[in-house]
């Protein structure tokens, strides 16, 4: 304001200068009025339009700026949304799971012959054991040693769910046998197995018998399945070794001192198959798209050449008949099995507080992709303090099974899978509720991974919580995953 004062009164003082000194007009013809007029209305007129002037290129530059505040905005809005959905996608990608309704356990021999205790039964996990396998046939493969306990686990699932007879089959075979061999008797005990008990109907076309992708540890391996095919409903799992008989005809045997230290880690040689059946996450929408397909448009007057047909997925479906269909729907999802997360720690890093830390740092990662813990989300208006559990926070934990070792050389894992456990308040105790595979079943080879991840499916229909694996390596790798109970939508 004094500004504007000033620029008036010099504007007046250059004026009246001029007037008087270079205009010269006639002052004694004017009148008081014309007098006054002459001397003030010029530089007034003149400092009102600058004054207006500078007054809307100011609302002007205000309202620019205003727009560009805007604009601001709305491209920060745009940003922050698009992180979201970028979050909320790979949240989605981290949280890919699968849904398992049928565990089959065969010819497991316990190292001590203990009692199934290790594996809590139910109607959809079944465990068959088996006494020593000393009195087997000396020059049988070990294929053909393993054979009855396959079928055996084939039948137990079948018998529990007929339709998963039409299923693809994946399977893990040991080192030992021949890869070709073993995918051709599968096939061929299915096919004995529906002639014998005929737990579908002939007609239905049955999938495939392939290799299970081998990533590292058994939960990522089985959900490798149904990422490499979208459209895959279902499958069921085999793996199956015995180091035992492989220790029985080995002509190459170890030396006593590298031999109680294998066993130190991985535990005493043993046998056994593993069978789990597997459908997609999607399988409820799938049944609810068929549903819907059967109850559109068309009625019982619309003639057949007219009617939808169903094709891929759906027509697979539907081919299963009415009673395998509805046999399929009626079965219960015992657990949801998620990613792991892994790593390869190195072997300087298998000791101490770095170790412990480590393993909190996958244990939390694995609580994130199991939907147990929700990340904050980027530029939230009003982030929350900390992580918030989706379930509850401080939720509660069923058990923990892995396969640390024996408490001579598997005591700093123990050690650190405790640390970690008490930095992610999860009330587990790695001795009293835990499963140590390596004690309570043994070496079971190749068939490790998955029978780990039946136990820990087999822990979830028991507890109805939450159970954690931890897959060591052979290593320094590690794998920590988590199988959920399932929610009433996954029921289906």
């Amino acid at each position: 304001m004094i500004i504007r004062l000033g620029c008036l009164l010099a504007l007046m003082v250059l004026w009246v200068g001029a007037l008087w000194w270079l205009i010269v007009p006639a002052f004694d013809q004017w009148s008081l009025a014309q007098w006054l007029a002459g001397h003030l209305a010029p530089p007034l007129f003149i400092w009102g339009g600058g004054v207006f002037w500078l007054h809307r290129r100011h609302l002007r530059m205000k309202k620019a700026e205003g727009a560009r505040a805007e604009r601001a905005e709305v491209d920060r809005l745009i940003e922050r949304d698009e992180a979201r959905q970028a979050h909320i996608r790979q949240l989605e990608q981290q949280r890919f799971h699968c849904d398992c309704r049928a565990v089959a356990f065969s010819r497991i021999v316990p190292p001590d012959q203990e009692s199934d205790s290790w594996v809590p039964v139910s109607d959809q996990v079944s465990c068959l054991l088996s006494g020593a396998c000393e009195d087997a046939d000396a020059e049988a493969t070990l294929f053909e040693h393993m054979q009855p306990g396959l079928f055996e686990a084939m039948q137990c699932i079948y018998q529990s769910i007929p339709a998963a007879a039409a299923f693809p089959i994946y399977i893990q075979p040991p080192a030992a046998s021949s890869g070709d061999a073993v995918l051709r008797y599968v096939r061929e005990m299915r096919a004995a197995s529906m002639a014998e008990h005929g737990f579908i109907s002939s007609s239905v076309v049955f999938e495939p018998a392939l290799f299970l992708p081998d990533r590292g540890n058994a939960a990522d391996s089985v959900l490798s399945v149904f990422e490499g095919n979208p459209d895959l409903p279902g499958a069921l799992v085999l793996a199956f070794d015995s180091p035992k008989w492989c220790e029985r005809n080995s002509e190459d045997g170890e030396s006593s001192a590298e031999l109680v230290e294998s066993r130190q880690w991985r535990g005493r040689p043993t046998q056994g198959v593993t069978a789990m059946f597997l459908t997609s996450r999607t399988l409820p929408n799938i049944w609810a798209e068929m549903g819907l397909t059967d109850q559109g448009s068309q009625d019982a007057m619309t003639p057949f050449w007219a009617r939808d047909e169903l094709v891929g997925i759906h027509g697979f479906l539907a081919g299963l008949g009415e009673k395998s269909l509805s046999g399929l729907r009626s079965s219960a999802v015992l657990a949801r099995i998620h990613r792991a997360s892994s790593q390869d720690l190195g072997m300087q890093s298998l000791r101490g507080r770095k170790f412990a830390r480590s393993l909190e740092i996958l244990l939390e990662r694995a609580q994130i992709q199991a939907a147990l813990v929700t990340p904050p989300i980027p530029d939230d208006e009003e982030p929350a303090p900390s992580a918030i559990s989706s379930v509850e926070a401080g939720s509660d934990y069923g058990w923990l099974i892995h396969n640390a070792g024996e408490s001579d050389c598997g005591g700093h894992r123990l050690a650190a899978l405790g640390s970690a456990l008490y930095g992610r308040s999860i009330d587990l105790d790695p001795i009293a509720e835990a499963t140590n595979a390596t004690i309570r079943i043994g070496d079971l080879g190749a068939g490790r991974g998955l029978a780990m991840l039946g136990i820990t499916v087999a822990r979830v229909v028991e507890s109805g919580l939450p159970c954690l694996c931890a897959e060591f390596g052979d290593l320094s790798g590690v794998a920590l995953y988590f199988a959920v109970p399932a929610d009433a939508a996954s029921a289906g």
